[in-house]
């Protein structure tokens, strides 16, 4: 701060020496301007100062003087209209001395009484041109002090400046303690919209979807959002989804299971709305015919595949594994030379941590998969047997002391009508806690059924889940907020007073009043749970963003299907995706053959994404070009009273 103080000041003194030079130039050009102007001036008003004439009627008269009187008297003139008129002469002379006539400035006009002709004064005489000439000294002498006034005004400002920065000099920090901890609190709430540190977004397009952005408020389920994949279920497996009366053509769109057991092998063919649970996707093998996929299924056996096989493959794996994925072909590529034969047996494909691309993505597909991030954030879930917060308020803050642990623990939700606290880590403090020592017993997978059920009974219940995870050191750290906020005494862990009035505040009104604070004890959750999705073997983090280097097309490119091609010169005559790095725009030309790979997924929603329901309209999207691909003609409706295009449907970009 004292740097740039210093260095505004130097600024500002240059500036007020610039504007001295040029004042003291235009001050010069105003006092020239000012001299010829009165010079000017002086020299038109002694010419046309009245000048007397004295004229003297004589009986004797120059001969040599050419001289011609017009005289309008009694004797000569017309008669008189009134008796009232005055008695005098009008006389006009004009001479011309010495064969030359004077100019009409030297040609006066005299008035002669009647009783006295022999003194009477002319009119004044005045010179035009030296008029003009005054005037027009007048005008340089007013432009003049027009570029002189500005100057003045800006010296003025200058030094007002001037003042203000001597009479106010740095302080020795910017922010005091408290002002940097709010700026931190509102930098963290940034950091939670888009799952990751300020630093890794773009600059020009990490917004981009601001623009679409839905009316209203924004929601979150009370019930988790479990509940969405849960009736998403339930309405496939009923068999409600296949009343549309749509028909799939000869050898299209089926589903073969082949298990490749040492001991048998058996086909199998699924029915209509079969979801398979308890399996990881090891490998995915798309050619011009249709898709593989190789699955172990620890329900089913530990070591042996199963195989399915379709004509199409709606790939939603999230961008983390995606990522992963590609990290893992190019370790692969590195090592190729020591890639034995025996590799794509059933032993080596268990061991797979992520699944495996036959052939591997194209080029167009894996850059843009590099180009998007992909953050995370965590959550603590604390459960408690009763409220001892404000309900009537859905969410209350917590500001940290330092700019590094600005997103730990920074925000606390009460959606749900159970006594349930869920408090949100993000930025760097929920990478921070990936690292972290985890509880000693495993906990159930974030959004399984278990763990919804857990936060919605275990308040009413004295289950063997109670207690688990209340050890972990982000535990004790939230229970040391909660009771740093709403109250100073009560517990051996709670924060001391000195931290509480400093550096904890509440964003929303949840906050107790003093007296109450002190009656007030918090008392310990009976459950807790903390998520760690950077770890999660499934997901590899929580939702995308714009990285540095990315643009909202990238969006797109991830939601584009792929095609099987059997070349690579083939590919980039297909799939021509080589404009991608100017601005984002790319050009493909779809070949003859239908694509194989669909995509969907937050990931692939350029208007929506980092959403539910981005990741949701995705996946109408990709069954909307399915139907495109593989059922041509009109769309069977349901619904009358209106009518559709025959036409084939477009694709739908969302």
């Amino acid at each position: 701060m004292k740097i740039t103080h210093r260095k505004l000041i130097s600024q500002l003194l240059d500036r007020k020496n610039s504007l001295l030079d040029q004042m003291v130039i235009e001050r010069k050009n105003i006092e020239a301007a000012y001299e010829k102007w009165n010079s000017a001036s002086k020299a038109l008003n002694n010419q046309s100062s009245p000048i007397h004439h004295y004229t003297q009627q004589s009986k004797t008269q120059n001969p040599t003087q050419n001289k011609s009187r017009v005289r309008n008297d009694s004797s000569s003139c017309s008669p008189r209209s009134s008796s009232t008129e005055l008695d005098g002469k009008l006389v006009i002379e004009s001479a011309s001395l010495n064969g030359s006539q004077k100019s009409a400035d030297n040609n006066p006009i005299r008035l002669s009484s009647a009783t006295d002709l022999s003194q009477r004064p002319s009119l004044p005489v005045f010179n035009v041109s030296a008029q003009f000439e005054v005037r027009q000294l007048l005008s340089h002498l007013h432009e003049a002090w027009k570029k002189f006034q500005p100057l003045q005004i800006a010296l003025s400002q200058v030094n007002k400046q001037l003042d203000i920065l001597l009479q106010e000099p740095p302080k020795d920090m910017y922010l005091t303690k408290e002002e940097r901890s709010i700026l931190d609190w509102h930098l963290a709430n940034l950091e939670f919209a888009n799952a990751t540190e300020l630093h890794n977004l773009s600059l020009r397009h990490w917004d981009q979807d601001d623009l679409f952005e839905l009316s209203g408020d924004h929601c979150v389920l009370q019930d988790g959002y479990g509940s969405v994949t849960d009736n998403l279920a339930h309405f496939i497996t009923s068999g409600q989804s296949l009343t549309v009366g749509l028909k799939p053509r000869d050898n299209h769109l089926t589903s073969v299971i082949t298990t490749t057991s040492s001991s048998n092998s058996s086909t199998y063919k699924l029915g209509p709305g079969h979801i398979e649970l308890k399996s990881t996707v090891k490998r995915i093998s798309y050619s011009n015919t249709g898709v593989q996929v190789d699955v172990l299924n620890s329900a089913f056996s530990q070591d042996d595949l199963i195989e399915y096989e379709a004509d199409a493959l709606i790939c939603t794996l999230p961008l983390g594994i995606l990522k992963e994925i590609i990290q893992q072909d190019n370790e692969t590529t590195m090592h190729q030379s020591q890639i034995t034969t025996n590799e794509s047996s059933n032993n080596c494909l268990t061991k797979l941590v992520v699944p495996r691309f036959e052939p591997r993505l194209p080029d167009w597909k894996i850059s843009a998969i590099q180009r998007l991030g992909f953050g995370v954030l965590n959550k603590v879930v604390l459960i408690f047997e009763k409220s001892f917060w404000d309900r009537s308020h859905n969410l209350f803050g917590h500001v940290n002391e330092s700019t590094n642990s600005r997103g730990e623990l920074f925000l606390f939700w009460s959606i749900t009508d159970k006594p349930v606290l869920i408090a949100l880590i993000a930025g760097r403090a929920a990478c921070d806690l990936e690292n972290e020592k985890t509880s000693p017993t495993r906990r159930l997978s974030p959004g399984s059924k278990g763990q919804n059920s857990l936060v919605n009974n275990s308040a009413t219940s004295t289950s063997h889940l109670l207690g688990r995870g209340l050890k972990e050191p982000i535990i004790i750290r939230a229970m040391q907020v909660l009771r740093g906020i709403f109250s100073q005494e009560g517990s051996t862990n709670s924060v001391s007073n000195n931290n509480n009035n400093s550096n904890i505040s509440n964003c929303n009104g949840g906050m107790h009043s003093n007296q109450e604070k002190k009656k007030l004890i918090i008392p310990n959750p009976i459950d807790a749970y903390v998520t760690r999705w950077r770890t999660d073997p499934y997901s590899r983090g929580s939702y995308s963003y714009v990285a540095v280097g990315a643009t909202g097309a990238d969006y797109d490119i991830l939601g584009e299907p792929v095609y099987y091609s059997s070349s690579s010169s083939d590919e980039k005559q297909t799939t021509n995706h080589a404009s991608e790095q100017s601005h984002g725009i790319y050009d493909i030309s779809m070949p003859t053959n239908n694509p194989r790979i669909f995509f969907a997924g937050e990931h692939t929603c350029r208007c929506y994404p980092a959403t539910v329901h981005g990741a949701f309209l995705s996946g109408l999207r990709e069954a909307a070009r399915v139907a495109n691909h593989y059922f041509p003609g009109q769309t069977p409706v349901r619904a009358s009273g209106f009518k559709l295009n025959t036409s084939q449907s477009t694709n739908l970009h969302f």
